[in-house]
């Protein structure tokens, strides 16, 4: 690191009162923003959301040179780094808040939003605040098998669930087939088996014991999204899947927005449990039988609806910016309405030119208008995955 970027980073206390006496008005001015996850296809979602107000200035840094967020026109600035370890990355992003002047620091994904959080004393004079949770609290909460402990500890619903290696040491255990096998952690579905019988599910195991055998829960899923502030609920949506893809256990096309009381509370206690600041995206199950939600897991980030949740009023990504600069706002309110992703409208509109008897209707809200206002991002992503394909 040069002399000049030393001085820059240890000495910016003016900047610091600067930026103080900025958000004692509201938010009536430009405010950076700084995304460090420049790579992940999530971050392209959060700045759909954030372009929605001229006065932030979004400002993308990523370890990947070759990406969709470089060709957003919605984008202020694009750095790309090679980065050889943690202590470095720190050390850019500091260096990239003091150079534009960052505001907001906005993590995405789940590896920046541990790495920050373990390192959030060092952020204390460059930004504001960083609402993010403890990395106690998020190793509970992406950790299955440590999240069904906080569960079961608390008396929150959740489906009967035990570890695998203990499973296979004790012969008590006993289980009603299906069972789900899910890795400690994961998301998007990712891993997840069905099981039938016991001589499968021990097959399974002994392949890889770092996973969570699960009690299969007949009913539906529904889940909660949350932006927290030490266990308190800023602002929520909860959503029920209509349209799915073939794959098994993935995020829904389309959803349903909807409000269930029993359902809030249970994520409320879970919060407040946790002590949670930032995002989360809990994942639910209605029991038909005992006729209750039950907590599956926690995805503690941004989720892959988080567009849905802007068109029916609930701009996650532009309140954490305001949750970031200390200023308060009631918790808003969403309009109780379908909302289909682009792969969810390609199936509605599959399904109308078959005229089967499964016809989908057209919702109300799309977020089509993201890729014809800013196409290229989702051009490059549909290429760079057919080469790759080609390339295998």
């Amino acid at each position: 690191m040069t002399k000049t970027r030393q001085f820059k980073l240890y000495f910016s206390v003016s900047n610091l009162l600067f930026k103080l006496y900025k958000y004692m008005d509201k938010l009536d001015r430009d405010i950076n923003v700084l995304l460090p996850d420049g790579e992940r296809i999530l971050s392209l979602y959060v700045i759909n959301c954030l372009s929605n107000f001229k006065q932030i200035k979004i400002h993308v840094l990523s370890q990947k040179k070759w990406t969709e967020t470089r060709f957003s026109k919605k984008i202020t600035s694009f750095n790309y780094y090679e980065v050889k370890g943690e202590k470095e990355w720190i050390e850019i992003i500091k260096i990239e808040i003091l150079e534009k002047n960052i505001d907001v620091l906005f993590p995405v994904e789940i590896e920046n939003i541990r790495l920050l959080s373990k390192h959030n004393g060092k952020f204390k004079l460059l930004v504001p605040n960083l609402v993010l949770p403890t990395v106690h609290s998020f190793d509970i909460a992406n950790n299955k098998w440590n999240l069904y402990k906080l569960l079961k500890e608390n008396n929150i619903n959740s489906p009967i669930t035990y570890r695998s290696s203990e499973f296979l040491m004790n012969n008590d255990y006993v289980l009603e087939y299906p069972v789900l096998l899910k890795p400690f952690v994961g998301m998007g579905g990712f891993g997840i088996e069905m099981i039938e019988d016991e001589t499968s599910l021990i097959n399974m195991i002994q392949k890889d014991r770092d996973s969570i055998i699960q009690r299969f829960i007949k009913g539906y899923d529904i889940d909660m999204s949350v932006l927290c502030m030490n266990g308190k609920i800023l602002a929520y949506s909860i959503q029920k899947g209509y349209i799915y893809s073939s794959a098994l256990y993935s995020a829904p096309l389309g959803v349903d927005f909807l409000y269930c009381k029993e359902l809030f509370n249970t994520v409320q206690q879970l919060m407040k449990k946790l002590n949670w600041s930032g995002f989360a995206h809990i994942d639910l199950r209605y029991d038909e039988i005992e006729k209750n939600y039950k907590v599956l897991e926690i995805n503690p980030r941004i989720w892959g609806s988080i567009e849905a949740s802007n068109k029916v009023g609930v701009n996650f990504p532009y309140l954490y910016c305001l949750s970031s600069l200390g200023i308060n706002y009631e918790v808003p309110n969403y309009r109780f309405e379908k909302c289909v992703s682009n792969n969810g409208l390609i199936k509605i509109l599959m399904s109308r030119l078959k005229r089967n008897n499964k016809n989908l209707e057209f919702p109300k809200n799309t977020i089509i208008n993201s890729f014809l206002t800013d196409p290229l991002p989702l051009i490059f992503n549909f290429y760079s995955k057919k080469v790759k394909k080609q390339i295998l």
